[in-house]
């Protein structure tokens, strides 16, 4: 058998030699990912990403309530004109999909939400910045042409929080999302355990886990600005009694209600 007849029975795959190249070569789900996740970041970061809140009862029954949808196929349709794009609150998204707001998303990445912004603008999909996020509002605003969200909790301080709806409407942020499921602190175990909370509690082992994932461990940690300083302005404090030491999932305690009404100019700037 001659070479060149080999050569149309067997590819030769090409070495990645950048390690995130053979990393992400070699993930083809949802759960490759969060494997080569669990090997390369920190565990105090990976459990932050990857918990819930109390032994993670609610967590795990949305993702079987996720697995009850099915797709059901419509066979004998052309196929040669599909369209997947479709209406998201006023604007046209090339898929029903958009990307959630996650606090803290520079522990994975250096780039943090830049990078999710980058793809959200190349995926034609909307993405939300959250309250906790990593970049600034306006810093955000800059990055790509996406579709804008901004995710607001309430904060005890009712200025902050206007403060942001402000911001967000003058960066272009389309749409507002409120969250209004979190008046206290999750207990999530996972984050006590580790020591994963704010402040954090340096021990030996998160020390010793961090160097043992040192090209990611001490790149999660030049996030550059402290993640609760990003909403807040540029030149202010957080309010005494704004903020309380918990676990970082966790947002300040928000008394009352917590509709858009709450929020001074928030109806009038987001209907």
């Amino acid at each position: 058998m001659r070479l060149s007849d080999v050569r149309e029975l067997v590819r030769v795959q090409r070495p990645q030699l950048h390690p995130d190249a053979r990393a992400l070569h070699r993930c083809h789900s949802v759960e490759d990912f969060r494997r080569a996740a669990r090997r390369r970041l920190p565990r105090g970061a990976f459990d932050y990403i990857d918990g819930g809140a109390g032994d993670e009862h609610s967590m795990r029954a949305n993702e079987a309530a996720f697995g009850d949808y099915e797709l059901y196929p419509s066979t004998l349709r052309g196929v040669e004109d599909t369209d997947t794009t479709v209406d998201i609150l006023g604007r046209r998204s090339a898929l029903p999909l958009g990307l959630a707001p996650t606090g803290f998303t520079r522990m994975a990445h250096t780039d943090g939400e830049r990078a999710v912004a980058r793809a959200a603008g190349g995926a034609g999909i909307p993405y939300a910045l959250s309250t906790m996020g990593t970049v600034s509002i306006e810093e955000l605003a800059a990055v790509a042409d996406f579709d804008h969200w901004f995710q607001l909790y309430i904060w005890r301080d009712r200025g902050l929080s206007r403060d942001l709806v402000d911001r967000a409407a003058a960066s272009g942020y389309r749409v507002l999302m409120i969250t209004v499921d979190t008046p206290v602190s999750g207990h999530r175990e996972r984050d006590l355990r580790n020591g994963f909370t704010i402040p954090p509690e340096l021990r030996p082992g998160m020390v010793a886990d961090i160097a043992l994932h040192a090209r990611c461990g001490f790149g999660c940690c030049a996030t550059g600005r402290s993640p609760s300083r990003t909403s807040v302005p540029p030149t202010g404090r957080i309010p005494p009694g704004s903020w309380r030491s918990s676990p970082p999932s966790s947002i300040p305690a928000s008394p009352g209600t917590t509709s858009s009404s709450s929020v001074p100019g928030g109806t009038d700037r987001w209907s």
